[in-house]
């Protein structure tokens, strides 16, 4: 009965996650939202580290109780957003998408790149006795 229980949660989480349609689409390569173009700041957090840390799983791309990345002062916190890029190599089913996500830095490496597999989901978050389902992207892992 224990893993019924857990399944029946998986399930109701999962229709939770995609009640609402998601506001998002693909346009010349670039991911759009009724509030404009996802910077280009919002993957790299998803980025693993050159030091090997990786340790975001999820960012909120629209508005939860304040600003998402989409709208954020620093859509990058701790990295310059200007010497970001991605590309979409590959869609997948269920709003799952296989990116490249490099970022220039100096030295002679001259590049690091991250090849990260994301979703975007509705993802439920709570004020007080009010949930708000926020448009998030989520790193599933490396390809």
């Amino acid at each position: 009965m224990k893993s019924t229980g857990l399944a029946l949660l998986a399930l109701f989480t999962s229709a939770a996650l995609h009640a609402e349609p998601l506001d998002y689409l693909l346009r010349d390569g670039r991911f759009e939202t009724t509030e404009g173009v996802i910077p280009n700041g919002c993957f790299a957090q998803l980025m693993t580290e050159l030091n090997g840390d990786n340790t975001v799983a999820a960012v909120f791309v629209k508005r939860a109780a304040l600003r998402g990345c989409i709208a954020a002062n620093f859509p990058y916190p701790g990295g310059d957003e200007t010497r970001v890029s991605y590309t979409v190599d590959e869609a997948l089913a269920n709003d799952t998408f296989k990116l490249t996500v490099c970022q220039s830095v100096d030295g002679s490496l001259r590049a690091s790149c991250d090849r990260i597999l994301v979703r975007f989901v509705n993802r439920p978050y709570q004020t007080g006795d009010t949930t708000t389902n926020v448009l998030s992207l989520e790193k599933l892992g490396e390809w």
